[in-house]
């Protein structure tokens, strides 16, 4: 990445983010400073609601927002589906470094509301052939940073907030082709809209200068699914890297992602899957000391479907691009910190209509080393803990041309008998 020339525009690296918005604070009570509070993490946001549910599933779900993860998943689905929904995220900081170098310490993430999707997947079928084909379009913010991050510290001699809104919003058409009902193809073309980023300080009520910039940037997603037998689906889908640029020259390499997932339908209610995703952190060009060790993700989760009630849970595990930090050398270790969480949700169906809940939390920690003095280092613990609750509408509607030959109703022709033919008469005995 291109070093951004004034200080301030180093705050688009929030941009790049963890889906549930972690955070690195190098000092939080330097938080004037914005360059101290960069993190550099690329995981994309996961907005399908019942998928964050089980463990943030996506790759091989049989839902519509799959076209943001795995396109593919369109051809297979048998309803017109059309969803949209939103999200509150809020959390908790525990510094021990600041809380042992200052007075009534107190660290939290404000909640923060913000619309993460809005999508509709046509899938059309003929039962003359076996091809099946799925249209859609969404829009997703697929790389989220809004946050209200509060920080006071000796009592509320010194109280801040600082304001980073905005994200990677993207508007994404999708096609796919399915063959036999076994295999399908897609790609999604995202391209960026709506991506003003802000950032605002206010430091004992008084606000600092507001900054925006726009940025910008398109890719697009090829997916396969693949269903060898009915119960299991098998999906793999690839993201390549691409520039978010910021005008004047200024950019951020994503790395590529490879994400590869199946999910399994043990019975009619029960339902489980598993998803691996990359981190290709040697790729990011963003660290002064050097490339940061490569990562991944793995996320596992299942549903259980009462009928009008789905119950969903779910757990993940992945390493995030930041490392432990030596406050003496001003470096950042080159190992990734492996950070964890736990999801859970529900689906109520109405009718056609399903409202979709999830919570999720995410924590993560990381070691902070400082100088005592000349001969002793002492090792203090920065943490925090993050909520999301997500809420959404997701509406299923007939397909097209989903009438198969076997499903079509018997015809029953009107068939003439014919008269019986009387038995020929005896002749008669002559005496």
């Amino acid at each position: 990445m291109k070093r951004f020339k004034l200080p301030v525009l180093v705050g688009v690296l929030f941009a790049v983010v963890y889906s549930v918005n972690y955070k690195e604070i190098s000092n939080a009570s330097s938080i004037s400073d914005i360059e101290q509070i960069v993190a550099n993490r690329l995981i994309p946001n996961t907005v399908d609601i019942r998928g964050r549910g089980m463990g943030k599933l996506g790759v091989a779900l049989a839902r519509g927002n799959a076209i943001f993860i795995n396109p593919a998943v369109a051809a297979s689905l048998d309803k017109t589906m059309v969803a949209g929904g939103g999200r509150v995220h809020f959390g908790m900081v525990d510094d021990e470094y600041s809380q042992n170098n200052s007075d009534g310490y107190t660290a939290m993430y404000k909640p923060h509301v913000k619309l993460t999707h809005l999508s509709g997947v046509v899938p059309f079928k003929l039962a003359e052939f076996p091809i099946s084909i799925g249209a859609g379009a969404g829009y997703h913010t697929v790389y989220d940073f809004g946050e209200n991050y509060y920080f006071s510290k000796n009592d509320g001699d010194i109280d801040k907030t600082l304001k980073i809104h905005g994200g990677l919003n993207l508007l994404s058409p999708s096609f796919s082709l399915g063959f036999f009902d076994k295999i399908y193809a897609g790609i999604t073309v995202n391209m960026s809209v709506l991506g003003t980023v802000s950032a605002e300080e206010k430091e004992d009520g008084e606000l600092s200068d507001p900054e925006e910039f726009d940025g910008s940037g398109t890719y697009a997603i090829l997916g396969i699914l693949a269903k060898p037998v009915d119960p299991l689906s098998i999906g793999l889908s690839y993201w390549p890297g691409f520039e978010w640029k910021f005008g004047g020259g200024d950019y951020v390499a994503i790395p590529p992602m490879l994400v590869c997932g199946a999910n399994y339908q043990i019975s009619e209610q029960i339902m489980a899957g598993l998803e691996f995703q990359t981190r290709l952190y040697k790729k990011l060009t963003t660290r002064e000391e050097g490339p940061m060790g490569n990562g991944f993700a793995l996320r596992a989760g299942g549903e259980y479907d009462f009928g009008p009630v789905a119950l969903r849970l779910g757990g993940f595990g992945e390493t995030v691009p930041i490392g432990d930090y030596n406050y003496n050398r001003n470096t950042e270790s080159d190992d990734p910190t492996f950070a964890f969480g736990a999801t859970g949700g529900a689906g109520i169906r109405i009718n056609k209509v399903t409202i979709d809940l999830g919570l999720s939390w995410t924590h993560y920690a990381q070691e902070m080393v400082d100088s005592v003095n000349a001969t002793t280092l002492e090792t203090y613990t920065y943490s925090e803990n993050h909520f999301r609750f997500d809420a959404g509408v997701a509406i299923d509607l007939p397909g097209i041309g989903f009438e198969k030959r076997d499903e079509l109703e018997p015809v029953i022709q009107d068939t003439i008998m014919p008269e019986p033919i009387p038995e020929p008469e005896r002749r008669k005995p002559v005496y």
